[in-house]
């Protein structure tokens, strides 16, 4: 019974979800990066506007760095808060770097 349960609590600690606020300080081998904000036209980014919130999600991974969401919302269409506090847009440019060296894929198929 106990080797049960300890092999389980060694199964729970391979995966942890959780908000890039959490993993601040933390690395991990494989991060996924889930970019929620999505628009058929022009809409404003949100939060992720800040690139200290980009910079704490991209800089955690040691190994492997994946990325999903509307890649052709966040490179052409999201623009940044009016008024906001940043005047760059980062996470537009880090998109748009990664299109140009041909790393953005439209379908999972694509990368395999």
């Amino acid at each position: 019974m106990k080797n049960r349960r300890k092999r389980k609590t060694e199964k729970q600690t391979l995966t942890e979800i959780n908000t890039v606020d959490k993993f601040q300080g933390a690395e991990r081998d494989i991060i996924i990066y889930d970019i929620v904000r999505s628009s058929k036209g022009q809409s404003n980014i949100g939060f992720l506007d800040d690139y200290r919130r980009i910079n704490v999600a991209f800089s955690r991974v040691k190994r492997l760095l994946v990325v999903v969401g509307d890649s052709e919302y966040l490179i052409k269409r999201a623009t940044l808060n009016q008024g906001g506090r940043f005047t760059e847009f980062k996470l537009q440019q880090i998109g748009q770097e990664l299109q140009e060296q041909g790393l953005v894929f439209n379908q999972l198929h694509e990368i395999f």
